[in-house]
């Protein structure tokens, strides 16, 4: 036991309980705007990839018909691998002989 009295404190010595601080921590999660511009890009990445894979799609079919068209057109009118044809639609036999002919 001590022989020690509590004495009421002045209105200078009060004791004041601290504000709690708000400790910063690590986010656990992006904003709602933030995912959704991060689900937009990642959108707008996908729409871009599927056109351009569709204008590949359509670059190889064109590619093809304008190389069946050709061989068509070999076939009728017998030409041969030496053979060729212009923009104009003219025939020029033995091109690749370095002799060109005429038909």
């Amino acid at each position: 036991m001590t022989n020690e009295k509590e004495l009421p404190l002045s209105e200078e010595q009060t004791v004041t309980t601290p504000e709690p601080v708000a400790v910063p921590t690590e986010p656990t999660c992006i904003s709602d705007a933030d995912a959704l511009a991060l689900e937009r890009a990642r959108m707008h990445l996908k729409l871009i990839t599927k056109d351009s894979e569709r204008a590949l799609a359509e670059n190889k079919s064109a590619e093809m018909q304008y190389k069946y068209l050709v061989l068509q057109v070999y076939l009728k009118y017998g030409l041969k691998e030496n053979d060729a044809l212009d923009e104009q639609g003219n025939i020029h036999r033995n091109v690749k002989n370095n002799t060109p002919t005429n038909g």
